[in-house]
């Protein structure tokens, strides 16, 4: 199943969920690990169009966010290259962090201004649950550099 707001990013169809495609075959790395690129093989007859392009209902649906702060973390992630799903565990972690893919990020400081703030507020809603100051001050923000 790809994670909201992703066409990168899968999980494992859950017990009672249907999957839209299977991980490649022939690979021979054994499990797949968090991170690891793969094709995905989609099942036969589920895509409905096909030219040079194609469309998948469930690749292609219109994002629908479920609150004004989960769209606002869901364009954060983006525009800082986070992994939307490890950025809100981190959040959740004591001494957590969040790592900007291909940016350089060394701290909150070379957020743009009102980001932290608005990232925590934003945090605890979609999250539903509040962080103390100090837990906020020891989450790590950083870089892939």
């Amino acid at each position: 199943m790809f994670l909201a707001g992703s066409k990168l990013l899968v999980r494992r169809a859950l017990d009672g969920e249907d999957s839209i495609g299977i991980a490649d075959p022939f690979l021979k790395m054994g499990d797949i690990k968090k991170s690891d690129k793969f094709w995905m093989f989609l099942h036969p007859g589920t895509i409905t169009s096909l030219r040079h392009e194609w469309i998948h209902p469930e690749i292609d649906k219109e994002q629908k966010f479920s609150s004004e702060s989960e769209q606002w973390l869901m364009e954060f992630a983006s525009k800082w290259n986070m992994r939307y799903d490890e950025m809100l565990a981190g959040a959740q972690e004591e001494g957590g962090y969040t790592v900007a893919r291909d940016l350089d990020l060394h701290s909150a400081g070379e957020l743009d201004p009102g980001d932290e703030q608005l990232f925590w507020h934003h945090a605890e809603i979609v999250l539903g649950q509040k962080f103390s100051d100090e837990h906020k001050r020891e989450f790590q923000w950083s870089c892939s550099c």
